[in-house]
């Protein structure tokens, strides 16, 4: 459907005190010459902003950009399935990225705006806790919605995404911000009939932060966008350009504006004046906390009925063909939103337990509110009448005390000039005062009564999944009223509502410890963790060597003379160590720990001079090994090389393997080998993990008989209320696996993000989940900064696990 109006979109990038052009991740994308159905007169405005520890660079942006738009244009059928398509090979793309870049603690989240013009409608999608806010003159309205939009791009498998269409008028005001700076909500909701450079300035003075957001102003047109630079608000001129998807390199011109080449390798056109170049993929300013308090109630998006797969919703509820439905949490919701109409939504509260916080929950201010804001009013208004009754009678009195007329009029002027300056700050402090004695205090009521309620209304439900929205309600409450004053009657209410959701995810709380007396040096970079009783050894991905520490009673102290380093060993030259394991106490080589680089060499380390031994290799030798694993009695060694697509198998005795391996598939190869990412086994059965976070499991009791039937892949057996078994756990994408020390059959899993070790109950064809460790909320907020890059179980049932520069244990794990 062609498009009724144009967008002239004015960005604002504000970086240390400096406004600067162009925006990082904003473009209007044009159709191609060749598009598939339904997609020719759609032009694609994408606006993407990265936040993290991860160096993204221009050449990494411009092929994820690229791809996602190509994909856009590439598919068939409506509008919302387009746009879902590409922000799904977007996540792809930012996933797989971050799961290269874990060991070493990095990472990157996207937030995502990405829609169309519909008609006389802006169709577009929310991935993250992003904000729309729409001008029309007359009233402002909010779209967002942090539950179903997610945390955001390359956090999961699944990518969260908030439907929403704005009917558009000519002369309206959109503006649209990953992270909403503080004071932006209130000076937005205040707004009307305003101009775009008026709202301009209006931004720019009601927050000192660093900016990242695009005001649009419609006009009526045929569909265009319109890159224009943010300074240029007071003189919107329809000649601008628009990226073209086929090349994302090449400005389409629709006047005289000169193209720009940006730092992240992709083109916009400004008109012809120098421009400031900034790098690619900055974050946007800090991710702040976006569930402000005390906010005034905003006109919140219609919810539309569900309508079938194959049908888009109107803002008037007709149906436009070819759209298909996004699926959320809550089964009775669509998540195709329209703000033509708002109501006031009920029964919102949804599970924040794998997207985030519960999204903003507006309502009418309480009466006892207002009355105290109203005496509030009045007070400072007594307090002013007072001190102009007080200055009027001193301008009387005062020229009764000095001898001479002169001596009376700078008397005057000196107390009329004290008094401007005087009373004025008494009026404040007085304001300051009542409100911090009585606002605070208020605000703090009210959020909490309604957090009670919630908990009343939980501990009566007996449905699983009422009973969590009830009580992630219950936190959602809790936070507001935290922000005015904690006490600890809501101290001991948030860890009731906290019990009874881990309970219900199966989470298990640990009193972790920082294990590394005084930490690693910053230089370290931990990859892969293995313990015994006393020791604890840890991979450096750095230098790729072995450190050790030893347990003494105030923690884990690092053994400076410990060697298990690459190097040269006799005859044979050890690279990168890639993986390491424990071996048992009684092995030829009287070795502690065994480390292998990715040629095959084994390096064992213990008490004595490290040795090395080198593995007869495969006859068309190693192409690249990832991780190996030794069974449960130390006598096979399981070698995974997924770049030549295979796990060969060596058998041994003592920690000695001297025979040529053995292909452990044969011909019967699981798909999607060269992705495979680290394997355990135990007695019975061989696990591989892959980068997608499914597993491969195959037993190890047949191995003669031909061809082996392995579980490709392997079923995850979810109990958790609204939850699936299935190929995978959905909120969550693991990077390591290990199988703990005897009697425990479990196998754990590591989740970096979340910082979770999952266990699993390991079954020949399934895995069933019995539950995860985590730091307790406490910890989770204050210790750790950054996502989790190893773990391992020791067969004292303590367990550890290690972020940045620091490795941290919990003893008594069940």
């Amino acid at each position: 459907m062609a498009a009724d109006f144009d967008l002239n979109l004015f960005p604002l990038y504000r970086v240390q005190g400096q406004e600067t052009d162009p925006l990082p991740g904003l473009l209007a994308v044009t159709p191609p010459k060749r598009t598939a159905r339904g997609r020719e007169d759609e032009t694609l405005l994408f606006y993407l902003t990265l936040s993290g520890n991860s160096h993204f660079t221009p050449a990494e942006y411009d092929r994820i950009v690229k791809q996602a738009t190509q994909r856009f244009f590439q598919t068939p059928g409506s509008l919302t399935s387009a746009i879902r398509t590409a922000a799904g090979d977007l996540n792809q793309s930012l996933l797989n990225r971050n799961l290269h870049t874990t060991g070493k603690g990095e990472y990157v989240i996207g937030r995502l705006i990405l829609g169309a013009l519909h008609g006389a409608q802006f169709v577009f999608a929310q991935c993250g806790p992003t904000h729309m806010f729409q001008l029309n003159g007359s009233e402002t309205r909010q779209v967002h919605d942090e539950q179903i939009a997610g945390r955001g791009l390359g956090i999961g498998q699944s990518t969260p995404l908030y439907f929403a269409q704005v009917d558009l008028h000519n002369n309206d005001l959109l503006v649209l911000c990953p992270n909403l700076p503080g004071g932006w909500e209130s000076t937005l909701l205040g707004l009307k009939n305003v101009s775009i450079e008026t709202l301009r300035r209006s931004l720019l003075s009601s927050s000192g932060e660093d900016l990242n957001a695009v005001m649009v102003l419609v006009k009526a047109g045929k569909g265009n966008l319109n890159i224009l630079p943010g300074r240029q608000a007071a003189q919107v001129a329809p000649a601008a350009a628009t990226v073209d998807s086929t090349s994302l390199g090449e400005v389409v011109p629709a006047g005289e504006p000169q193209p720009v080449q940006a730092a992240n390798g992709l083109q916009t056109a400004v008109p012809a004046r120098p421009t400031s170049q900034v790098e690619s993929g900055r974050p946007a300013g800090r991710f702040t906390n976006l569930m402000a308090g005390g906010a005034r109630p905003i006109p919140t998006p219609t919810n539309i009925p569900p309508q079938s797969p194959e049908t888009d919703v109107t803002t008037t509820g007709q149906p436009i063909p070819g759209a298909a439905a996004q699926p959320v949490r809550r089964p009775a919701t669509n998540p195709i939103v329209s703000v033509s109409h708002p109501v006031r939504r009920t029964g919102r509260f949804t599970s924040a337990r794998a997207t985030g916080e519960i999204p903003v929950i507006k309502r009418p201010p309480s009466r006892t509110r207002r009355k105290i804001f109203g005496g509030l009013a009045k007070a400072i208004q007594g307090t002013r009448n007072g001190t102009q009754k007080i200055s009027r009678g001193a301008r009387k009195f005062l020229p009764n005390l000095v001898p001479n007329a002169e001596e009376d009029a700078d008397v005057a002027r000196s107390s009329m000039a004290l008094f401007a300056i005087v009373i004025p700050v008494i009026i404040v402090a007085v304001a300051v005062m009542v409100y911090i004695q009585y606002g605070r205090t208020a605000q703090y009521q009210q959020n909490y009564e309604m957090a009670v309620s919630q908990a009343a209304q939980a501990r009566g439900l007996t449905n699983a999944t009422d009973v969590r929205h009830a009580w992630d309600s219950t936190i959602y409450y809790l936070d507001l009223a935290d922000k005015s004053q904690k006490t600890q009657d809501s101290t001991n209410l948030r860890q009731e509502a906290q019990t009874a959701l881990d309970n219900l995810d199966g989470i298990m709380r640990l009193d972790f410890r920082a294990g590394i007396i005084g930490g690693l040096d910053r230089s370290v970079q931990v990859s892969h963790l293995a313990a015994t009783d006393t020791d604890l050894y840890m991979l450096d991905a750095a230098r790729g060597g072995v450190m050790r520490a030893t347990m003494t009673s105030q923690g884990f102290e690092v053994d400076p003379t410990f060697k298990c380093d690459p190097g040269l060993y006799s005859s044979i030259i050890v690279g990168a160590l890639v993986d390491l394991e424990t071996l048992p106490m009684s092995n030829f080589y009287n070795a502690s720990v065994v480390a292998m680089d990715s040629k095959g060499n084994l390096l064992y380390c213990g008490v004595a001079k490290p040795v090395a031994i080198a593995l007869v290799p495969p006859q068309l030798g190693w192409r690249s090994i990832a991780a190996f694993s030794l069974n449960s009695d130390g006598n096979n060694l399981y070698v995974l090389d997924p770049a030549g697509n295979a796990v060969w198998q060596y058998t041994g005795s003592l920690g000695q393997f001297k025979d040529p391996p053995a292909m452990f598939f044969g011909e019967q190869v699981p798909q999607n080998m060269n992705s495979a990412i680290d394997l355990a086994a135990n007695a019975s059965d061989l696990y591989m993990l892959f980068q997608d976070g499914h597993v491969t499991s195959c037993p190890l009791t047949n191995l003669d008989v031909s061809p082996m039937h392995c579980a490709d892949p392997a079923t995850f057996v979810d109990r958790r209320p609204e939850r699936q078994p299935g190929p995978k756990i959905n909120d969550a994408i693991f990077t390591q696996m290990s199988f703990a020390s005897a009697p425990d059959p479990s196998l754990y899993m590591l989740e970096p993000l979340t910082r979770a070790i999952y266990r699993f109950s390991p079954r020949p064809d399934s895995l069933e989940l019995r539950g995860q460790f985590r730091a307790s909320m406490e910890q989770t907020n204050t210790l750790f900064n950054g996502p989790a890059t190893a773990m391992t179980i020791a067969s004292n049932r303590y367990v550890f696990f290690s972020v940045g520069n620091q490795v941290y244990f919990a003893s008594d794990v069940p």
